[in-house]
């Protein structure tokens, strides 16, 4: 990259991705609660 990223749009970008690998985990684990 010919640009570094501003620390804070790295630190948005980085809450937004752990919000949706949470948001995966708790889906599968909701259809596996169901499942079984």
């Amino acid at each position: 990259m010919a640009h570094t990223i501003p620390a804070g749009l790295n630190l948005v970008l980085g809450f937004i991705i752990g919000a949706i690998v949470v948001a995966l985990v708790k889906g599968v684990a909701k259809i596996r609660g169901v499942s079984h």
